[in-house]
């Protein structure tokens, strides 16, 4: 769940597995979205996912987006290549889809 003051993030191993080692950082404490990931990958003391989920209350429009609510503007395709092993990246409405994905 990504907004203009805290970063939430948490991981999930599996479709069914519990959602568990959650962190919040404040987003005013990583010039980029994609920094934030890698600090909480470094915390939780994990590698880069196959596929991720980002929540972010703003418009996402072709490739780009840009906050409103903060100095964070990213490229989807650019956040998925340093951001997660392997996958494609997909947006449906503000929630942005980064990994394998079934469907359309």
């Amino acid at each position: 769940d990504i907004g203009g003051t805290n970063a939430r993030f948490a991981w999930q191993a599996g479709a069914d597995a519990p959602i568990d080692e959650p962190l919040t950082l404040p987003a005013a404490d990583h010039p980029t979205l994609a920094e934030a990931m890698q600090q909480y990958l470094l915390r939780v003391g994990r590698s880069a996912p196959p596929a991720c989920s980002i929540g972010i209350a703003n418009p996402v429009v072709g490739d780009r987006v840009t906050m409103t609510n903060h100095d964070w503007t990213f490229s989807i395709a650019e956040l998925k290549a340093r951001s997660v092993k392997r996958g494609k990246a997909r947006k449906a409405n503000s929630r942005v889809r980064i990994g394998p994905l079934s469907g359309t």
